[in-house]
C-alpha cells in the first residue's frame, strides 16, 4: 500500500513495533508485465494499448495518456514510498485529492525522492523480486525468523508475455530513462542498497555470526528503520525526461503552466 497509508502506524505505535515489508521489481520488467496485463482488463477495451507492442506504445503520446497508470513515473516504486500513489491503493479519493498528489509528486522531483528514500529506511525488509533467494535470507535475518522464508513466483498475466529481444529491451529501456527517470533512479538505489546489506549479511555469516547472537540482533536493529546512508539526489536538470498528467505529457514541468 501506499506509504500514506503506513505512516499514521509509525506515528502511533511504539518505536519498533511495526515491521512494514516490501518487494520492488526491476521498472522495466514491471512496466512489460503491467503492459501485457492491461491489454486483457476491460478496461482497456478500445484503446490503442491493444494493437501496439512496447516500443509502439512508448513513442506514442496518445496511447500513453490513455493508460497513464501502466508507466508513469513513480508507480514502479517512488510514489508508494514517498506517499504519493494516484491509480491505486488509496481508495475512491476523487480527482481533487489525486491530482493534489500527482502535482506534488512531479513538481518536484528531488524532493520526491528524498521522500522515498527516507521513508524506505523506515522498513523492516524491501527485497528485490529479481533477486528472489537473496531476498528470503535478508527477510529472514531482518525478522529474526529461525528458517528461510519460501515465496511462490504467481503472475496474474496468463500466458505469460513474450520475452523482447536483448536489441528492444535495450530500447524499451532507454524510452523509459526518458519517461519515468525517478522510478530508475530509486530503483538503482534500492538496489545498490540491498546488495549492500546481503553482502554484509555473507560476510557476517562467514565469520560465524548466528541469528541469535548479539552482533545478529544489532544488525538487524540497524536495518530496520536505522538511519538512511547519504545519497546524492539528481537535480531537475540530471533527472530530465518528460512528466506526465492525465491531460498532458511533457518534457519539463511546463506541463503546469
Amino acid at each position: 500500500f501506499d506509504f500514506s497509508l503506513v505512516r499514521p502506524l509509525f506515528q502511533v505505535m511504539p518505536s519498533g513495533s511495526i515491521a512494514a515489508v516490501a518487494i520492488m521489481r526491476d521498472p522495466v520488467k514491471r512496466f512489460l508485465s503491467h503492459f501485457y496485463y492491461a491489454r486483457g482488463l476491460r478496461w482497456t477495451e478500445g484503446l490503442r494499448i491493444r494493437e501496439l507492442s512496447p516500443l509502439e506504445f512508448l513513442s506514442r503520446p496518445d496511447a500513453l495518456l490513455d493508460t497513464l497508470m501502466v508507466w508513469q513515473d513513480g508507480v514502479a516504486g517512488v510514489a508508494w514510498f514517498a506517499g504519493e500513489t494516484v491509480h491505486y491503493g488509496m481508495g475512491a479519493t476523487g480527482n481533487t485529492a489525486d491530482n493534489a498528489r500527482m502535482r506534488r509528486a512531479i513538481r518536484n522531483r528531488t524532493e520526491t525522492l528524498r521522500r522515498a528514500v527516507r521513508n524506505y529506511h523506515r522498513f523492516a525488509f524491501v527485497g528485490l523480486l529479481e533477486e528472489k533467494d537473496a531476498s528470503m535470507e535478508l527477510l529472514q535475518h531482518a525478522l529474526g525468523w529461525a528458517a528461510t522464508p519460501q515465496m511462490e513466483r504467481l503472475n496474474a498475466a496468463s500466458p505469460s508475455y513474450p520475452e523482447p529481444t536483448r536489441g528492444e529491451t535495450r530500447r524499451i529501456r532507454a524510452a523509459l530513462r526518458v519517461l519515468i527517470p525517478m522510478d530508475l533512479w530509486f530503483y538503482q538505489y534500492v538496489r545498490a542498497d540491498f546488495r549492500s546489506r546481503h553482502a554484509a549479511l555473507r560476510a557476517a555469516q562467514s565469520e560465524g555470526d548466528t541469528f541469535g547472537s548479539t552482533s545478529s540482533h544489532r544488525c538487524r536493529r540497524r536495518w530496520a528503520g536505522g538511519a538512511a546512508p547519504s545519497a546524492t539526489f539528481p537535480s531537475e536538470e540530471e533527472l530530465g525526461g518528460c512528466v506526465a498528467t492525465r491531460q498532458a505529457l511533457a518534457c519539463g514541468t511546463q506541463v503546469f503552466t
